[in-house]
């Protein structure tokens, strides 16, 4: 049975699935080995990974990732930066934030503006346990006009994702 996954599908990276990640990446033989990743870690856990392109002569710098945990090893932020060569410096691009409540788990991504010099919000998807196989997502788009979220879609995924969305370290 195959099952597509959509772009809203996204789950808490968790630091365990950060590494498991981060080790299965550079651990895979690429026939073309275009991408090489650098785990930064402290106290324990991973605090970035900087993505470089190895397709030239030297490696250049593409994204950085920078993780920021909460008191229990939840991931509630994720900042994706982007290295601007011209500057020689790594500009913000979006972030991912997160909330742990007991009944859901809410994702908020946003944006950066240049303009504002700061983040904006763009998107938001709250995670809901319906069951022990289910798990409700709702989608949401922030409008500006209205200056609040909107909701654009909702579904249910036939599998307990929730799970995945907490940061279990065991």
């Amino acid at each position: 049975r195959n099952k597509k996954y959509s772009i809203k599908e996204l789950i808490t990276i968790t630091a365990a699935t950060i590494m498991s990640l981060f080790t299965s990446i550079a651990g895979t033989s690429n026939s073309d080995n275009r991408f090489a990743y650098n785990a930064e870690m402290q106290d324990g856990k991973v605090s970035a990974i900087v993505t470089y392109d190895n397709s030239g002569k030297y490696l250049t710098a593409k994204t950085r990732k920078q993780y920021t945990y909460d008191d229990q090893d939840r991931v509630i932020r994720k900042e994706v930066m982007k290295w601007n060569s011209d500057k020689q410096k790594w500009e913000n691009y979006l972030c991912m934030d997160y909330t742990y409540n007991a009944g859901n788990t809410v994702l908020d991504m946003k944006i950066w503006k240049n303009c504002d010099s700061a983040y904006v919000q763009s998107q938001r998807m709250t995670y809901s346990s319906i069951s022990g196989n289910a798990t409700g997502v709702d989608c949401y788009t922030w409008n500006k006009s209205s200056n609040m979220y909107e909701l654009n879609d909702n579904y249910v995924l036939l599998s307990d994702y929730t799970a995945n969305l907490l940061a279990d370290m065991k």
